[in-house]
């Protein structure tokens, strides 16, 4: 597995039984937002997907296709997205598209409605529903449904710079640091690793602890930070591996249950 999908997916995971209804332009029915933005987060630029208009899948079975956008599962139906797979070869960060998950005659029948990503090989995957994030085996929640698989184009070509993921209790990390910290009060975050000054375009910091989170996007000059939701001028945040992760915001040493930092 390279380190682009592994970070996607471990990212992917963090949102396992949290709301991400919460996040800047989220829509009631969040599947397809949800995994754009586990890609763009985690792959900045390189990870934004373009809408595919032209969705093979409905002119290959004769369904009647409606228009689409952003925020629907099957806008990430198509070439534009990435090549198709058979759905007995699923791999890890794979997208999955479901038919028919939702009862409603404003689809014809066969519509692809329903996205995610997939985690492993095994039936595993991540998604979101009306805001609640899952980790679901889609064999058992969706037996039967999934009829097309894409694998992003964009794994081929996209290094994930430098950061760390903790998800499940378990940390991967990217790059050869042993501290990473993100200094911001203002204007443009500021990167530390090992004690030295970096210059990055995009960076991305999400702590979770209990209910509690954390965030700051800063990409091509546009920073957000926000804590419990709330807009703040000013957020540190440092991560240093010894003896295990530890991670400190505001000066207070945190037990989170989920970290994502990405800088590149």
């Amino acid at each position: 597995m390279n380190e682009a999908i592994k970070s996607v997916t471990e990212y992917a995971r963090t949102w396992k039984n949290r709301s991400i209804r919460g996040e800047y332009g989220c829509p009631q029915e969040t599947c397809a937002f949800f995994v754009r933005y586990v890609f763009r987060t985690v792959l900045h630029k390189n990870g934004l997907m373009p809408i595919a208009h032209s969705r093979p899948y409905y002119q290959e079975n004769h369904i009647q296709a409606l228009s689409t956008n952003e925020n629907f599962a099957d806008s990430l139906a198509g070439d534009a997205i990435g090549f198709k797979v058979p759905t007995t070869q699923v791999q890890a960060g794979d997208i999955l598209l479901f038919k028919d998950t939702c009862k409603s005659p404003d689809f014809p029948v066969g519509s692809i409605t329903h996205v995610g990503i997939a985690l492993d090989s095994s039936g595993n995957m991540a998604d979101s529903s009306r805001g609640l994030c899952h980790v679901r085996n889609y064999n058992e929640t969706f037996r039967g449904k999934l009829v097309e698989v894409r694998r992003p184009r964009c794994f081929g070509s996209v290094s994930t710079g430098t950061g760390l993921t903790l998800s499940n209790g378990r940390v991967s990390k990217q790059g050869n640091f042993k501290e990473i910290k993100i200094e911001y009060a203002g204007s443009t975050p500021k990167v530390y690793l090992d004690g030295k000054h970096r210059s990055f375009r995009y960076i991305t910091v999400d702590v979770a602890q209990s209910s509690l989170h954390f965030k700051l996007f800063s990409h091509d000059g546009r920073t957000k930070a926000l804590v419990a939701g709330h807009h703040v001028q000013s957020l540190e945040v440092i991560a240093k591996m010894q003896d295990g992760l530890h991670v400190w915001v505001g000066g207070r040493e945190l037990k989170p249950s989920a970290v994502h930092i990405g800088v590149s």
